[in-house]
């Protein structure tokens, strides 16, 4: 499996996704594999950019911030092809299929910003309750607009139609503890071969 496709992991704010790319990037490497985590947004200055502008609470131009995304996850692109070409498995914590689900900006125009993104790929969404979402994410001082009940709902339907038309999807139910998330997403890993 070394190399050949970069794993994604995807689902919505408090649905475990961080917590489970940290843990499957672990257990990898426990059984012999060489991982790179890249995070959407990643800690580049771009990224730093865009949390900055995440943590207001009205964002002034959604263009100019889907288009920071979009040139933050073309770095860390070019950066996977080339540890993919040494043997590295990559795991991407949100890919533009994020960039789909949460934008209220035209589809076809996001589409068009990640045309770029060639890379063969398999996603794990981790679809989690909107109300455990809320209750993980209570824990948290301050939340940003992306994490409040109404949005969060918005998104998970996004994402479950555009998950819809997408090969090489596997859905896990992120309801449960972080080490049940953890084995069923290594189980059905196994069971498709991808392991």
């Amino acid at each position: 499996m070394k190399g050949e496709f970069v794993i994604i992991l995807e689902g919505i704010d408090g649905s475990g996704k961080t917590t489970q790319a940290n843990l499957l990037a672990k257990w990898l490497r426990e059984n012999g594999h060489r991982v790179k985590i890249f995070r959407k947004p990643s800690n580049s200055s771009i990224g730093r950019l865009i949390r900055s502008m995440l943590g207001k609470e009205r964002i002034e131009s959604q263009h100019l911030l889907e288009l920071l995304f979009a040139a933050d996850f073309a770095s860390s692109c070019s950066k996977a092809r080339r540890l993919m070409k040494r043997g590295y498995l990559v795991i991407f914590d949100r890919s533009h299929f994020s960039a789909l689900a949460y934008t209220r900006l035209s589809e076809k125009w996001v589409r068009s910003l990640y045309a770029f993104f060639d890379l063969p790929y398999l996603i794990i969404f981790i679809d989690t309750n909107v109300s455990e979402c809320l209750r993980r994410l209570r824990r948290k001082r301050r939340r940003g607009f992306y994490e409040r009940e109404e949005e969060l709902a918005r998104t998970r339907k996004n994402y479950l139609r555009i998950l819809s038309r997408e090969k090489n999807v596997i859905f896990v139910n992120g309801d449960k503890s972080k080490e049940e998330v953890l084995r069923e997403i290594i189980s059905k890993l196994k069971e498709q071969r991808f392991l």
